[in-house]
């Protein structure tokens, strides 16, 4: 455990201020990402033949990129025994973990039926869980940010908290997992075969993006929007709002449409 953990003047995503690039390209992608949903909207409802390699591509880059974004964290938790960093790690995690679990509810990717789940109401409810996630850490993070008292983790404390932290969320995962699959029919329905209007219509999809831009602007309120991870975090609602026209069904992957 490196000597200098905990000391409140090592800049961590937490504190470090983006740069003028950084805001710049932060705002870009953003608007990409909003133009792109906007261009999108006349042929969303116009279904696309079977993609199935597009699944299995898309998932492995979003574990990857959710992994190295949980390795990050846990190691500027480290380095510095934050509160808010754990959280956000934390968080990480979770939607790594999530993202993982629901690569296996696909069929044809690595059996020829689903490894996990009956149908694609488990995947609908995981990709749910999956965009639940990052709002609900960052929740707290940014609550945690904004009334500017410190949280540190004792030195001697930081791997046994951290591990614990790490352990929690599998637990969670495994936990929710479970209910997902063996309790799926008694959830509300949010998918009909390859009809994922429910979704929308449900209020499930509406709830998860009210969620994330509840959380998005507690944090941009709460930290000023001075710090790299509240910037970073702008892309959320669009990736959010993105994600909402997208579904995954049985035969491959189909556009269906957005709220």
């Amino acid at each position: 455990m490196p000597e200098t953990a905990g000391l409140p003047d090592l800049p961590t995503f937490a504190n470090a201020p983006p740069s003028r690039p950084q805001r710049r390209f932060a705002s870009a992608v953003s608007a990409a990402f909003a133009l792109l949903t906007l261009a999108l909207l006349p042929i969303v409802t116009d279904p696309v033949g079977a993609m199935p390699g597009f699944v299995p591509s898309y998932q492995a880059a979003l574990i990857t990129v959710y992994a190295v974004t949980t390795y990050l964290f846990f190691a500027q938790y480290r380095r510095t025994a934050s509160v808010p960093l754990l959280v956000l790690a934390a968080g990480s995690l979770f939607t790594t973990l999530i993202v993982a679990v629901q690569l296996l509810t696909f069929p044809g990717v690595f059996a020829p039926g689903r490894i996990l789940g009956s149908g694609p109401g488990t995947t609908t409810w995981l990709w749910t869980l999956w965009h639940v996630g990052p709002p609900l850490f960052a929740l707290p993070y940014a609550i945690m940010e904004g009334d500017g008292r410190p949280r540190w983790v004792r030195p001697d404390r930081v791997g046994r908290v951290g591990g614990l932290a790490a352990l929690a969320v599998v637990a969670g995962v495994a936990m929710l997992t479970w209910v997902v699959v063996a309790w799926v029919e008694y959830l509300p329905r949010c998918v009909d075969g390859d009809d994922y209007r429910l979704l929308t219509t449900s209020g499930i999809g509406p709830g998860v993006m009210v969620l994330t831009l509840v959380a998005l602007a507690t944090l941009c309120w709460t930290t000023r929007s001075r710090c790299c991870s509240s910037s970073s975090t702008t892309w959320s609602p669009c990736r959010a709002r993105r994600g909402e026209a997208w579904a995954g069904s049985p035969d491959g992957w189909r556009r269906s449409p957005p709220a």
